[in-house]
């Protein structure tokens, strides 16, 4: 069955598509993305009702019934002409139409991750001279589903017709943001990976980010008095050009005050007092635990329990792993700590440490005490034990207390199939474990 993607010569001009006797996943829904007008506003969704009625009622046996046209449309058209980015993406046979040129290709998953049809469709795109009014037009084939196990995605997925400006060469944006950089006090690069590759079912083959943002980030440092970073991510990425900016401010994901929450931070009406929950490597495979590639049909976990802080203190795992970019529990903001009177104690369950933690720095902040365990058995790994938030005006000092979590104080025996005390070592006292203020032996 053929799906057709109609676009005008338009950003304005509205897409549609229309499915007939097509099986649907996921409520019957083909997404049909006019990735142009994701910088426009006032745009306007259109839903054919009765049709869309029709095909949910015919969702119970995984039959679509009828045509379901979903359109966009945008208030105020802008040409598109000249050079223009156009393909598509989505599984399927495509035949792609630009004026009199015709394309066909088709467009398949890699299976390396499930869901992939939805989650991160395959695409293709060209760069073309278009004409002002000339239509860019695509039809999709899908094939039917058979019903078996393996083929319950078929027919199913988001599917796309580009249309867009052809993107500049890269030398030439890094080169107009350099200067915009020179005649700015204060730079403020924001960086990160999207939505497509944020995602559990597509495996990363890289930490780096995408594109060319590394260059950017060089660019305008290179050029800039004083350079920040923001880094939109929830997972690790490397930092290459880390020595060559004033401060980097991991805004993770978050949502749709994002704007505000990263402006009041960088204006200090904030303090930026998170910290990570991950392990930053240095580089690609500079980690205790990297292939998760089967061979011979085994996965054999050589790094046992040093996977990520541990590996990386022990210098343990499938590789000795390099001392991290940043550590798990790192985190700084806009004041200064000190630690003094260090003590261990009993406690109902497990060891209490108390300290005294003094802000010296100009303004009130807030900091985490991070107690971690360094078993004396070499096979087992250090473990974060307990932590604690503080928050202190200038020039105070808390006393504080930090209970350590009884399960950290165990290990599994495996010959009794049990637990069993984790015996001595020592506890480190830390803002985290690139930055250890205190250490206790233990008996």
């Amino acid at each position: 069955m053929a799906s057709r993607v109609a676009r005008g010569g338009e950003r304005g001009a509205h897409a549609q598509l229309a499915t007939g006797g097509v099986e649907l996943e996921h409520g019957g829904g083909v997404d049909v993305e006019d990735r142009a007008n994701r910088v426009d506003h006032d745009v306007h969704q259109l839903v054919e009702v009765a049709a869309l009625e029709r095909a949910l009622a015919e969702v119970g046996d995984r039959r679509l019934l009828g045509d379901v046209a979903l359109e966009r449309r945008v208030d105020r058209p802008q040409p598109l002409a000249g050079a223009v980015e156009g393909g598509t993406s989505g599984v399927g046979g495509w035949r792609l139409l630009v004026g009199d040129d015709v394309q066909e290709y088709q467009l398949s998953v890699s299976g390396k991750g499930f869901g992939e049809e939805l989650i991160a469709p395959p695409a293709k795109t060209t760069v073309v001279e278009l004409r002002a009014g000339v239509l860019i037009e695509a039809e999709v084939a899908l094939r039917r589903t058979t019903g078996e196990d393996d083929d319950v995605l078929s027919g199913a997925g988001v599917f796309a017709l580009v249309a867009r400006p052809a993107p500049r060469p890269a030398d030439e944006v890094l080169s107009q943001a350099g200067q915009a950089a020179a005649d700015a006090d204060v730079a403020v690069v924001v960086v990160g990976l999207t939505e497509e590759q944020e995602t559990e079912a597509v495996d990363k083959s890289t930490l780096r980010l995408p594109g060319e943002q590394d260059a950017l980030v060089r660019a305008v440092a290179a050029a800039a008095r004083r350079t920040v970073v923001v880094v939109n991510a929830a997972t690790p990425v490397i930092m290459p050009w880390l020595d060559e900016v004033n401060a980097v401010l991991w805004a993770g994901l978050p949502g749709q005050e994002a704007g505000h929450a990263v402006a009041a931070a960088l204006l200090g009406d904030i303090e930026p007092a998170g910290r990570l929950v991950s392990t930053f490597p240095v580089a690609d495979a500079a980690t205790p635990a990297w292939s998760v590639t089967p061979v011979d049909g085994d996965l054999v976990y050589q790094e046992g329990p040093f996977i990520g802080y541990r590996g990386h203190w022990s210098a343990r795992g499938a590789e000795p792993a390099a001392t991290p970019l940043f550590w798990f529990g790192h985190g700084l903001g806009y004041s200064t700590w000190e630690y003094s009177d260090v003590a261990v104690q009993p406690g109902d369950a497990a060891p209490v440490v108390t300290l005294t933690v003094t802000n010296t720095g100009p303004r009130e902040s807030r900091d985490v005490v991070q107690v971690y365990l360094e078993p004396e058995d070499a096979d087992q790994p250090v473990r974060l034990a307990g932590w604690t938030g503080v928050r202190a005006a200038p020039g105070e000092s808390v006393r504080v207390p930090v209970d350590t979590e009884p399960r950290m104080w165990r290990r599994w025996d495996t010959p009794t199939s049990r637990w069993a005390p984790i015996g001595g070592g020592r506890l480190l006292v830390a803002r985290g474990l690139g930055d250890i203020r205190a250490e206790l032996d233990l008996p």
